[in-house]
């Protein structure tokens, strides 16, 4: 919320303009038992709402878990198979699929080599401004990739702008620092191979819940 390149607003005016708010005075009391808004709530609401988020019934997912074979173009099956070889993509060693589901995540932390800077440094400590580990020096949740075509731009600074920068990048084997994860190594993939794996990434799009879109603004007021 006050980073820079998203919202840009610092939590003490996202909170006073909900205070303003009457309406949300009513919610806050439905939700928490008082009408009290505070940056804690609000953190809490947010989070409540992002975990009602869940994409399902993509492509992908009749394919490979309802054995619906023409659901994928025979690119996104090319695709699925540079995603999973561990000789070429080699993208499902973090983006995990399941036997029975897929979170495309393993809820891990690591460094990529993206945002590195001239002197081999993370330019954003990441992960350890938390732990304060040097292993954790510019690492980075494993964000899942589920609806990936639909979130440009991507990386955590939001540098790489296109499904295909991002899987060029990785079959450049990102940029050197001394904290590169072990599992980011030079893939072989063939121009036709990257082409294969934007098109699988876009066969993640999935269907969201009804309530996930901004609600319609009032037109009265």
């Amino acid at each position: 919320m006050a980073d820079p390149l998203e919202m840009n607003q610092a939590h003490e005016a996202a909170v006073a303009k909900l205070r303003r708010d009457p309406s949300y005075k009513t919610l806050f009391r439905n939700a928490f038992g008082s009408d009290e808004i505070s940056m804690k709530r609000v953190e809490n609401a947010l989070a409540s709402f992002e975990r009602t988020l869940l994409s399902g019934n993509s492509a992908f997912d009749r394919y490979k878990y309802q054995g619906r074979k023409d659901a994928l173009s025979a690119a996104q099956i090319r695709g699925l198979a540079a995603f999973e070889d561990p000789l070429r993509g080699n993208c499902a060693s973090c983006h995990t699929i399941g036997r029975k589901y897929a979170l495309f995540t393993d809820g891990e932390f690591h460094n990529t080599g993206e945002g590195v800077g001239d002197n081999e440094q993370p330019l954003d400590p990441g992960r350890y401004r938390v732990t304060g580990l040097d292993k954790d020096r510019g690492s980075f949740l494993t964000p899942s990739l589920r609806d990936v075509a639909l979130t440009a731009p991507y990386m955590h600074d939001g540098k790489l702008k296109t499904l295909k920068d991002v899987v060029d990048f990785y079959a450049g084997k990102g940029n050197s620092n001394p904290y590169l994860d072990d599992r980011i190594a030079r893939i072989e993939l063939s121009g036709q191979e990257r082409s294969d794996l934007v098109e699988f990434l876009k066969s993640l799009t999935g269907l969201m819940p009804s309530n996930a879109e901004p609600p319609e603004k009032d037109q009265s007021q």
